[in-house]
């Protein structure tokens, strides 16, 4: 099965168990929060969103980092929605 057909919550369990491994990876709270956002789970979205926003300021990532610009992005993305 391609991966891009899995529901929404699957990959969010995949993600949430790979934070459970390691809960300092930006990617995966981004893509956590993409998936959320993309199964209509705005509220989980909007919290796991707020989690890697505050973890981008204690690793101290850079105003121009990509990973600190798709969050901004997506934040912004489930504030419209």
């Amino acid at each position: 099965m391609c991966p891009a057909s899995l529901p929404a919550w699957w990959s969010a369990q995949v993600l949430e168990d790979l934070l459970c491994e390691n809960d300092s990876v930006l990617d995966v709270w981004h893509v956590l929060s993409l998936a959320y956002y993309s199964g209509g789970m705005l509220e989980e979205a909007a919290e796991v969103c707020k989690t890697g926003m505050q973890l981008l300021q204690q690793q101290q990532v850079g105003p121009e980092e990509a990973i600190k610009l798709a969050f901004e992005d997506l934040h912004s993305a489930i504030s419209e929605a």
